[in-house]
This record gives C-alpha cells, structure tokens and sequence, in this order.
C-alpha cells in the first residue's frame, strides 16, 4: 500500500518516448536513458541523422547542463542543427558565451565588421553617384530603433553568426577547464580588417570562377583593394 501510494505514474507520452529511447538509442551509450525525456525526444528527432545525433550526444556528455538547456531552446531548429552537424559540441560554449554575456558584449563582438560596412556602403553611394545611378530623390530612412536582447535572442543570433562565419568565429574562442568559453577580441578585428582589405578581390575572383559577367564596379573595387595593399606594404 505504501508503495502504491509513493508511485507516481509517468505521463503515457513519457513513457513512449522512453521506451522508444531504449529502443532506438541505447546502443549509443545507456546513459541516454537517464536524460530528461525532453532530452531524449530532442535526440529521437536527430536519430534519423547518424552524424547529427552522435554529435549531440557528444555535446550533452562534454557539457551536459549547458547542452541540454540549448538543445531544448534551440535543438528543433534547421539552423541548429546545421551548425551542430558541420561544426559538433565546440558550438555549445560559444553560444552560452553570447547568452551569459549582455547586449554590449555582443554588439562589441560585430562592431567591427559593422563599421567597415558602413564605409563601403558609403563609398558604393559615392560609386553609384559617379556612375549616374543614384537616385534624385532618396526616400530617408528612419534609423532602426535599438533592440534589447536577451540570453535567448542573444543566443540565437549566436547561432546564426556561427552559421555565417563558421570556424572564422569558432577559432576566436577557446573553452577552459570548466567549460566556458573565453573570446579572444583582437583575431576578430584582426579578420574584420582583412576582409575589409580583400573583399574586392574576392569577388572578382569568384565571379570569374562562376563565369559570371564582370561590372566596372568589380574592377574598380577589386583594383582598390590592390592598391590599398600595395600602399600598406610599400
């Protein structure tokens, strides 16, 4: 009686999705059995993808309440899932980096990519009033109002980053003895700098490998790119 009484029967949806997970999954590793249903129908879905859920097992046993919390906010995500599978658990940390870190941080983490950005914008609007193809009238545009972030968007615009820049934001970061991720600031104005110097040349060259038509535009940016360089180097 006093059994009976001290039995809590688990929801009949739990129960599936644990004997699913002993079916499908225990061949893994038997610990997956002790993860929170919610963890095991997370890795129930990705078992259709060999790659996809060993490296999320992976991830759950190098960081495993930090990979649980983000595969449960993120996991069901086809652009999660595309960084897990290409780039496995070093993913984790960096995403809990933006998470754990404020707005400032994380605004400081592209504001040298967005500065460098704001001068090419600004000196295509000078090319395209030299060519005659800016328009006479431009409509202004409001500037967009500040967004507050919080740990979940931020992680999500983690996710995208990673998704845009790969090992180029990964390798940024190292994770110490506790499993935290440390951002090494300079390397990202490092490459931020260099893609500003190439970015010309790099468009050139992919256009003529696509065999795309080539624009004026092209080769002037691309020939200011080269002189750009020279003039550093000379």
């Amino acid at each position: 009686m006093v059994i009976a009484l001290a039995w809590k029967p688990a929801p009949y949806v739990e129960q599936l999705i644990r004997i699913q997970a002993k079916q499908d999954l225990a061949h893994i590793d038997r610990a997956i059995l002790d993860e929170p249903p919610q963890v095991q129908a997370m890795l129930l879905d990705y078992s259709r993808d060999k790659e996809l859920v060993l490296k999320a097992w992976i991830a759950l046993s190098k960081y495993p309440a930090t990979a649980r919390e983000i595969l449960l906010l993120y996991g069901s995500e086809p652009e999660f899932k595309e960084i897990l599978r290409r780039y496995g658990d070093p993913v984790i940390p960096v995403i809990q980096y933006f998470r754990e870190n404020d707005v400032w941080t994380v605004r400081a983490m592209d504001a040298s990519g967005k500065a460098i950005d704001a001068v090419i914008d600004a000196a295509k609007k000078i090319w395209r009033r030299v060519m005659g193809n800016e328009p006479d009238n431009p409509k202004p545009v409001a500037p967009p109002k500040p967004v507050e972030l919080g740990p979940v968007e931020r992680g999500w615009y983690a996710v995208h980053f990673i998704k845009d820049e790969g090992h180029d934001l990964l390798g940024q970061f190292s994770v110490n003895s506790d499993g935290k991720a440390l951002w090494n600031q300079t390397n990202r104005v490092v490459k931020a700098t260099t893609g500003f110097f190439t970015s010309g040349v790099r468009n050139l060259e992919t256009k003529i490998d696509l065999g795309q038509d080539l624009t004026a535009a092209d080769a002037f940016w691309a020939g200011l790119d080269v002189a750009m360089v020279a003039c550093n180097t000379g």
